[in-house]
C-alpha cells in the first residue's frame, strides 16, 4: 500500500505539473515551450497512472521504494521547475509590456514635440512673409524671402517627422520634393518646370536638414540666375547611389553662372558659404560644371542614408 500511495503522489504531481504548463501558455503568451513541456509532462504521468492500474489491480508491477522515492523527487523538482520557468517567462513579460508602453509614451512625446517645432517654424515662416509683403526696400524683401524659404525645408522635416511612422529617417523622395516645390511656389512661374529622379533612399534625420538646405540654395539660385528676363527653362534634381555614396545632382539648362549667389562686387555671397559648409558636415564633395546650363554634383557617404546596405529599390521618377 505504501508503494501505491507513493506512486500515486508522484503521479498526481506530474499531472499538476502538465495543467501547470499548459495554463502558462495564456499567462505568458509562449505557446510552442509550454504546450511541447505540458504534453510531454502529461504523457510521463499517463505512463505512472499505466503501471499505478497494474500494482493496485494485477499485482504484476514489482515497487522498488528506492526507484519510486526518486521518482516522487523528481516529480515535485519537476513541477517547482515548471512554476519557477512560468515566474520567469511572466517577469519578461511583464518588462516587455512595460518596455512596450515606454517606448509608445516616447513616441508619443517626439511626435508632440515634433509637432510642437513645426507649428513655431511655420508661425516664423509666416512672420516672415508678412515682413517681406511689407518691405519697401526690394533688397530687404529679397533677403527675407531667402530666409523664408531656407526655413521651409526645415518645416517640411518636421512635417514628414510628425506624419511619418519613423523618427529616424525620412524618404528622399518625398522631401527633396516637398523643399523644392517650396522654393518653386516663391520664385517659380509658369515658364520653368522642374522634374525628379530620385532614388526611394531612406535619409538619416540628422543629414536630410543639411541636404535639403543644399537643395533650397541650389534651386533658389537657379531660379534666380538661370533664366533672365523671364525665360523659359527647365531644372532636374536627381539622387542616385553610387557604390558606398550618394549623388544628388541639380541642373538647368540656363544661361549658365560663374558663381551662384555672388555680390555685385564679385565675391561669394552668403550662399555659397552655407553650402560649403554643409558640404563638409556630410563630409562630402561639390562640383559645378557651366556652361551649358549649369550642374551641381553632390556626392556624399551613403552611410548617412537610413540604411547601409546597398539599396535594392529602383529610382522612382516624380511627376
Amino acid at each position: 500500500m505504501l508503494g501505491v500511495a507513493v506512486l500515486s503522489l508522484s503521479t498526481t504531481i506530474q499531472y499538476v505539473a502538465a495543467v501547470t504548463a499548459a495554463l502558462s501558455i495564456r499567462k505568458t503568451h509562449h505557446f510552442a515551450s509550454w504546450a511541447l513541456l505540458s504534453a510531454a509532462l502529461f504523457l510521463m504521468a499517463v505512463r505512472r497512472t499505466v503501471s499505478i492500474y497494474n500494482t493496485w489491480y494485477t499485482g504484476n508491477a514489482v515497487y522498488d521504494a528506492t526507484a519510486e522515492t526518486v521518482a516522487l523527487v523528481i516529480s515535485i523538482l519537476m513541477l517547482l521547475a515548471v512554476l519557477g520557468l512560468r515566474s520567469i517567462f511572466s517577469a519578461s513579460r511583464r518588462r516587455e509590456t512595460a518596455l512596450t508602453t515606454a517606448v509608445a509614451e516616447h513616441e508619443i512625446l517626439a511626435r508632440e514635440v515634433n509637432h510642437r517645432v513645426k507649428n513655431s517654424l511655420s508661425v516664423i515662416s509666416s512672420l516672415l512673409s508678412l515682413q517681406e509683403h511689407a518691405a519697401t526696400d526690394p533688397t530687404t524683401a529679397e533677403a527675407l524671402r531667402r530666409a523664408r524659404t531656407r526655413l521651409n525645408g526645415i518645416v517640411v522635416l518636421y512635417e514628414m517627422l510628425h506624419t511619418g511612422s519613423k523618427f529616424l529617417n525620412v524618404h528622399a523622395q518625398r522631401y527633396i520634393h516637398d523643399v523644392a516645390a517650396g522654393i518653386a511656389d516663391a520664385y517659380g512661374s509658369a515658364e520653368h518646370t522642374i522634374s525628379y529622379d530620385i532614388v526611394d533612399e531612406p535619409l538619416d534625420v540628422r543629414f536630410a536638414q543639411p541636404i535639403g538646405i543644399i537643395v533650397n540654395e541650389l534651386v533658389t539660385n537657379a531660379l534666380k540666375h538661370a533664366f533672365p528676363d523671364g525665360r523659359a527653362g527647365k531644372i532636374a534634381i536627381s539622387m542616385k547611389r553610387a557604390a558606398e555614396a550618394l549623388v544628388l545632382t541639380v541642373s538647368d539648362d540656363g544661361v549658365g553662372i560663374a558663381d551662384y549667389d555672388a555680390s555685385p562686387d564679385g565675391k561669394r555671397g552668403f550662399g555659397r558659404d552655407l553650402v560649403q559648409s554643409l558640404v563638409e558636415q556630410l563630409s562630402g564633395t561639390l562640383t559645378c560644371i557651366s556652361p551649358p546650363g549649369t550642374t551641381y554634383t553632390l556626392t556624399f557617404p551613403a552611410a548617412h542614408s537610413g540604411t547601409s546596405a546597398e539599396s535594392t529599390t529602383p529610382a522612382v521618377p516624380w511627376s
